[in-house]
């Protein structure tokens, strides 16, 4: 049986406790009621039958000895009695008689007289091995005169009861015993953990891709896993314990094992194919234990780089936007979308200029969609102005483990690596540090990267889109951007026009972008009257279309249906253009709560009268009772006025 405790115990009493302190701590327990020769040979019958069927033994004296003397290969564990359990048997025996001998094995004598010294006592000392002396011990003690004997377990109580002699067992308190089975547990719980670490090596050896080959110090095959003998075309009984030199016919296979020195990642030739090949010597307290030897088939190498993309590029570094999501109808923007998709189809980089929120990312998207080959591709996407120098440095390039603090186990690809085969989209590229700039100039130029703490170069193939909103050419005069670099950008340039320059476009996004959050938040807004479009319009939008963007989703949160929708956009048109007004005229010392004139957009009379009454009502901080006062008009009609109804007659 699996992880059984086998406990040696001729006491009744310690045999008792020991079931009950096992059965607390979830032990296997079988307990002998024996000793000496007889446990020794009921634990050979056990294994006769079962050589796993013991795990760890626990016994005490001369039986313990015995049984480490016989079955050497199994943990024992001793409880015998402490210094303690020896004083307190003396204490008790000195209350029944003057004439006390104590019954103990050979390797207690002296913790026994050393503790009858500390106490004073006069006392004999029998010691034991085993049967024969055991029984000859008894015979000396009843020869002796002993009144009290102190020791031997259950048969020694009956033996000198026989006598008229007083019986003190020398007991193993409950704490040695429980501190014994826990020694037990420990020991089953570290094989156990050790049969799993076993058991898991050898299916990571087993079940490994690459080949896995371990040659000992005696320059013997230890390890040859089903991989290794597939590429050699062996079995296990040709390798497992022969000699290297035994296989010189196999000359591809032993020149792996010349030299004892660590070599890494390189190429070695068999007849049949290429192998990555990395040999590490192994040592064990400095002393020379063996070779490790892992390889992978070039191929197999390739493949698997395959799927490794395949499966990044599910995994979100996805182009989601095209070129006819794109809402257009203006001469301007349609022109830079032409030359986009006359860009798409080819490898040269691309710089697009262009303020924020002008769909640069929308821009380099749909050309990475345009792309015949890249389309199936990741396309993968980094902001340079969101990251300190040092990290956009990992982001881009990746790093290996340990290459600086904090960084992750096993390292880490950058987005180079993520993207081969597709496409790099860098926004706001003039955020990057000179020094930055130089290592991605020389990413672009080589076509190779390396990562952070690493010696090696990884060819990579990207196309690279670059964005910014500022005057690089500028940027070179002041010495913020390199020349070299600005020219490996913009091979083919592209200028989007900010949303002020796009007027005509304006009715377009918003019935889009009204599509979109409707569908969003689940609501019944497909519209604004003309009054809205044209106020929208007339707005110079400094956040361009991402501004407008976030107006509607406002809008369409706030509003119930469409009918609010009117009022609320208005509001917030209101809202957005105090912001513009305000930050316009900071600088300029104007104060806008001075202001005694109000602007409005022509339109119909009602559309204009409803405007005014909105604009005071959010410019002045009048309540809307004290509007419809100062405007000498009722609630009702002023209410009407502000919902975008009908204006009611003044009262």
């Amino acid at each position: 049986m699996e992880d059984q405790v086998v406990v040696t115990s001729p006491h009744q009493e310690i045999a008792q406790l020991v079931r009950d302190i096992g059965d607390e701590l979830k032990l296997n327990l079988l307990v002998l009621d024996s000793a000496f020769e007889d446990s020794v040979g009921k634990v050979k019958e056990i294994l006769a039958r079962d050589p796993t069927g013991i795990s760890v033994i626990v016994s005490r004296g001369a039986t313990l000895r015995l049984l480490r003397e016989s079955v050497q290969s199994i943990p024992c564990v001793s409880i015998d009695s402490t210094g303690y359990d020896i004083i307190l048997a003396l204490d008790k025996a000195s209350r029944l008689g003057e004439r006390i001998s104590i019954f103990a094995p050979s390797e207690r004598v002296n913790s026994i007289e050393t503790a009858a010294r500390l106490m004073k006592m006069q006392v004999s000392v029998y010691a034991y091995s085993k049967w024969n002396s055991y029984y000859e011990q008894i015979e000396r003690v009843r020869q002796d005169g002993t009144q009290v004997l102190i020791g031997g377990g259950d048969r020694a109580s009956t033996e000198v009861a026989k006598w008229g002699i007083k019986y003190v067992p020398l007991l193993a308190s409950e704490i040695t015993i429980r501190g014994a089975l826990e020694r037990a547990k420990d020991i089953i719980d570290t094989a156990r953990r050790e049969r799993e670490h076993a058991k898991r090596l050898n299916a990571i050896v087993e079940y490994s891709h690459a080949g896995i080959i371990v040659v000992d110090e005696n320059d013997r095959f230890a390890v040859f896993n089903p991989v290794a003998l597939k590429t050699f075309g062996l079995s296990s009984k040709d390798v497992l314990g022969r000699p290297v030199n035994d296989l010189s016919y196999k000359r591809s296979l032993t020149e792996m094992f010349e030299g004892n020195t660590e070599r890494l990642r390189y190429l070695h030739k068999t007849r049949d194919a290429t192998l990555l090949v990395s040999r590490v010597p192994i040592f064990s307290n400095d002393h020379f234990k063996g070779v490790l030897v892992t390889f992978q088939n070039a191929t197999t190498i390739q493949e698997q780089e395959r799927t490794i993309r395949k499966e990044i590029y599910s995994k979100g570094f996805v182009a989601r936007f095209r070129f006819d999501d794109i809402v257009h109808v203006g001469s301007k923007m349609s022109a830079e979308i032409t030359k986009a998709r006359k860009f798409a189809d080819n490898d040269c980089t691309v710089l697009i200029y262009g303020e924020g929120g002008t769909g640069k990312e929308l821009i380099a998207q749909s050309m990475h969609n345009g792309h015949q080959r890249r389309c199936r591709r990741p396309f993968v996407a980094i902001n340079c102005a969101s990251l300190e120098d040092s990290l956009l440095r990992s982001e881009l390039f990746g790093y290996v483990e340990g290459s600086f603090t904090g960084a992750s186990k096993g390292g880490r690809p950058g987005v180079f690596e993520l993207a081969h085969g597709g496409t790099i989209y860098l926004d706001e590229i003039s955020k990057v540090r000179p020094d930055v700039q130089a290592s991605l100039l020389r990413v672009i130029q080589e076509k190779e990267v390396r990562r952070i703490g690493s010696d090696h170069l990884i060819p990579v193939d990207v196309r690279i889109i670059a964005s910014t909103n500022e005057d690089l050419e500028d940027l070179i005069s002041k010495g913020h951007f390199l020349t070299d670099l600005f020219f490996r950008l913009n091979v083919l340039a592209l200028r989007l026009p900010p949303l002020r320059e796009r007027k005509e476009d304006i009715p377009g996004l918003v019935t889009s972008l009204l599509s979109k959050f409707s569908q969003k938040y689940q609501k019944n807004i497909h519209s604004f009257p003309p009054m809205i479009l044209r106020k929208l319009a007339e707005s110079n939008w400094p956040g361009n279309v991402r501004q407008l963007e976030h107006l509607i989703e406002r809008c369409v949160v706030l509003a119930d249906d469409e009918a609010e929708a009117t009022r609320v956009m208005m509001g917030c048109i209101d809202e957005e253009l105090r912001k513009v007004m305000t930050n316009a005229t900071a600088s300029s010392g104007y104060d806008i709560a001075d202001a005694s004139r109000i602007t409005v957009s022509v339109g119909t009379l009602e559309e204009m009268e409803n405007e005014i009454v909105r604009k005071l009502l959010t410019s002045r901080g009048l309540t809307k009772t004290e509007l419809a006062c100062r405007l000498a008009i009722s609630r009702p009609t002023l209410w009407k006025m502000l919902s975008g109804g009908k204006m009611s007659k003044v009262n």
